[in-house]
């Protein structure tokens, strides 16, 4: 029975020790193994402690969020910073349309002989829209209407029944002409409200300077009805005023003549403050200021602009110019679908980034449809305008004198202390960058402060270089260290494990950081402990 015990409680203590696991170990990557060297006094216990893969990302404490570190097509890591909202310049909201009220329609008195059957009143009108944002020379062709909202407000004092017709000439909804019926009974009031959508409005001939909207009002009564026998008609009104409301366009076609856009604001660059410019040199890297015009076939002439750089404390602003003087934004071809078009315009990244650029301001003065007018119309979208973005794009191709990753994991601490007689640490760490490296292990407390580090400052050699400065063999450091007595008691209270690295390109002139393989980017650290037990008799009670 005593023996059975004892079994049990030594199986305990083995599976405390392996709850220092984090992941599985490799035979072939650590050699560990669980024997008996002389059974009568040390038991040999083999268990992983940590593991972790660094790779650039590791940097996103420095530098920001995962998507700032896009790898490209030929698998070169690149830090990629744009600011959050981009630019908007709206075009279309300048243009607008008011209410239009309609001329009045009214009737004062009906002609009635006595062998009269029908009676008809018809009135033709034309009225000019007052199209707000249009500008000296302007002449539409057509105007897509997403709502229009159609009211008649009025009184109708005729004794009989008759029925009132509006027939717009020049306002479409499915390819006919928009027309309204109203039926009209004795003593009955005059009020009618719909709202439309999707219809057209449509100008005479190619273009139209003054956009004016047609329609005819028709009032007719048939005298032979039951409703209207024996009517008496000599004396009655009608009275009425029809009314457009919410007039949302979705699309002009037309000249909407010139205009000038004038845009100023300040950008935070703040992530750029963060890059060790003094450490770092890089080969490649572009500002790009990239501008798309959306929703319209309008060219856009950039007049004069200017990106001014406000840097840090001891350093004067600088001007770095976005766009050419008098750059244009051509014209795309007018389709039916969102128009589209881009310009990027370079700026040199290294003076800027080594005076740590705190924001930019930005001033463009622009001028639509400041040049002839050369296509058969503009498109005008509603919603349209100029977007422009500002993006820092710097590939990891570089020198660099410290570049600092790490990774911190959860410990499951060691409670019987005491039967520990040694213990070793075992590793394996697989460089796979171009850069020389700098390790540090340290195990941590509860509170993140350093316990002990076994590992402070040793030097890997970065992976063998190839064509391209790809990595073609990582290198390979091997760690076997045994802790002192201190060390050990510190295991009790450990509850995390870091590993942390310098990197540099020391004597070395370049150096490239690729992601698309499992040769290079990343550093990997496998750790892995052989612990040494104080046993006594216990396993000669247990044989």
């Amino acid at each position: 029975m005593k023996r059975i015990a004892a079994f049990l409680w030594f199986t305990a203590v083995l599976s405390a020790l392996s709850m220092l696991s984090v992941s599985c170990f490799r035979d072939e990557d650590f050699d560990l193994d669980m024997l008996a060297k002389e059974q009568d006094v040390d038991y040999d216990l083999a268990v992983p402690l940590f593991e972790t893969r660094l790779t650039i990302a590791n940097l996103l404490s420095v530098f920001g969020r995962e998507e700032n570190f896009p790898t490209g097509s030929d698998g070169l890591v690149h830090l990629v910073y744009a600011i959050d909202k981009p630019l908007r310049f709206d075009i279309g909201n300048k243009i607008d349309i008011p209410a239009i009220t309609l001329s009045n329609f009214e009737v004062t008195s009906v002609p009635y002989w006595k062998n009269d059957t029908v009676i008809s009143v018809s009135s033709y009108d034309t009225v000019s829209i007052d199209i707000r944002g249009l500008q000296e020379g302007a002449s539409l062709h057509r105007i897509v209407l997403d709502s229009l909202l159609v009211s008649l407000t009025g009184s109708y004092g005729i004794g009989m029944a008759s029925t009132i017709d509006i027939r717009f000439t020049n306002i479409y909804q499915e390819g006919q002409p928009l027309a309204l019926h109203l039926d009209l009974e004795k003593g009955a009031s005059l009020s009618f409200a719909r709202l439309y959508e999707n219809v057209e409005m449509v100008f005479e001939d190619e273009f139209r300077s003054t956009p004016r909207i047609i329609y005819e009002v028709r009032l007719r009564g048939d005298m032979n009805t039951a409703e209207n026998e024996y009517p008496d008609v000599r004396t009655g009104h009608v009275r009425m005023r029809p009314e457009f409301g919410r007039i949302v366009y979705g699309r002009i076609e037309g000249y909407i003549g010139k205009f000038d856009l004038d845009f100023k604001d300040v950008l935070d660059v703040g992530l750029l403050q963060n890059l060790n410019v003094e450490d770092m040199q890089f080969y490649e890297g572009t500002i790009d200021v990239v501008s798309k015009l959306s929703g319209c076939s309008v060219p856009i002439f950039i007049n004069e602009s200017g990106l001014i750089c406000h840097f840090g404390a001891g350093y004067p602003s600088a001007e770095v110019a976005m766009f050419p003087e008098n750059h244009t934004l051509p014209y795309p071809e007018p389709t039916a679908a969102v128009l589209e078009k881009t310009n990027v315009q370079q700026i040199d990244i290294h003076s800027l980034l080594a005076h740590k650029p705190k924001a930019f301001d930005y001033l463009i003065d622009a001028t639509l449809n400041g040049g002839e007018n050369s296509a058969p119309f503009n498109i005008i979208e509603r919603g349209s305008g100029l977007d422009m973005n500002i993006a820092c794009d710097i590939p990891m191709h570089m020198r660099i004198n410290q570049f600092i990753m790490d990774d911190t994991l959860p410990f499951t601490g060691v409670e019987q202390i005491d039967l520990i007689k040694r213990f070793f640490l075992k590793g394996i760490v697989t460089n796979a960058f171009p850069l020389e490296v700098y390790m540090h292990l340290d195990f941590l407390d509860a509170s993140g402060n350093v316990l002990f580090s076994p590992v402070d400052g040793d030097t890997i050699a970065g992976g063998r270089v190839g064509a391209d400065l790809h990595v073609e063999e990582p290198a390979i450091y091997r760690l076997d260290t045994e802790l002192t007595s201190d060390e050990v008691a510190m295991l009790k209270d450990t509850k995390y494990i870091r590993v942390w690295a310098n990197m540099s390109t020391y004597n070395k002139e370049e150096a490239k950081i690729y992601a698309n393989s499992d040769t290079e980017g990343f550093l990997r650290v496998k750790l892995g402990a052989r612990a040494m037990l104080r046993l006594g008799n216990l396993m000669g009670d247990m044989l």
